[in-house]
Order: C-alpha cells, then sequence, then structure tokens
C-alpha cells in the first residue's frame, strides 16, 4: 500500500509458478589395503561421483482479459541443465602398534562443472577445480 496526493493505492500482483525438477547421481568407492609389516599396512582410494540435473522453472502473471494465468514471465522463468563430475584419489600409511594408531596420507580431488541455460537465452558454462590435501590422526 502507497500514497500518492494523499490518496491510498493498493498494488496486488498474482502469479502461478510451474517448477520441474530432476536429478541423478551415480557415486562408486574403490578402497584397497596392503599389509607392508606387522605394523604398518598401505590403503589406497578412488571415489567418482556424477550428478545430473534438468531444472525447468516458468511463472505465468494473470491476463487482465481471460483472467487466465496463461501469460508467461520471461524474467522470472528459466530453464537450466548442469552435470558435475567428482574423482578423488587417496594414499595412506597406516601405522598400528598395540592401542597406538597412526595415519598419514594426501588426498587429492578433480571436479567438473559443466552448465547450459536453455531459456531464456542460451548460455552455457564450465569450471574445473583442483584440491590437495593431507589425511593424519593419531590415537
Amino acid at each position: 500500500m502507497y500514497s500518492v496526493d494523499g490518496l491510498s493505492e493498493t498494488d496486488s500482483y498474482s502469479q502461478w509458478k510451474q517448477t520441474l525438477n530432476r536429478q541423478y547421481t551415480l557415486r562408486s568407492n574403490l578402497s584397497y589395503t596392503e599389509r607392508l609389516t606387522d605394523y604398518m599396512q598401505l590403503q589406497l582410494g578412488y571415489k567418482l561421483s556424477y550428478t545430473d540435473s534438468e531444472n525447468d522453472r516458468k511463472t505465468y502473471k494473470k491476463s487482465a482479459v481471460s483472467d487466465l494465468y496463461d501469460q508467461l514471465d520471461e524474467s522470472l522463468s528459466n530453464e537450466y541443465q548442469s552435470g558435475y563430475l567428482t574423482q578423488a584419489g587417496s594414499v595412506g600409511l597406516r601405522y598400528r602398534a598395540g592401542k597406538f594408531n597412526a595415519m598419514l596420507g594426501v588426498d587429492a580431488q578433480w571436479a567438473d562443472l559443466r552448465g547450459d541455460m536453455v531459456y531464456p537465452q542460451a548460455d552455457n558454462l564450465s569450471h574445473r577445480y583442483f584440491s590437495i590435501g593431507t589425511i593424519k590422526y593419531f590415537v
């Protein structure tokens, strides 16, 4: 509600939204452990994950003529598709003697994000990421 020249006015906006989302994810995890000595073992790991998603959102304004929600509001509508692939590898050494347990290792991850804006305007994006870290704990 706002006032113009002392007169009160009411502004309203009505809309209807239709949203469709689809997403699936595939994951795998491989681990390998090799005993090196009575107290030490080698651990290798590999993880793979892929996520694919589609998002379609349409927003409609109410028509003053037909009183139906049949006017597409392009500024509030979009359609987007994306894929996200990650791969991670790790290597570590575990030492265990009695109650003492220690682990030291390193892991690396590669990620690839790709996206396609389909509507209202075609556009593509592509980003690649890489990270490396260390794993360590003592008990």
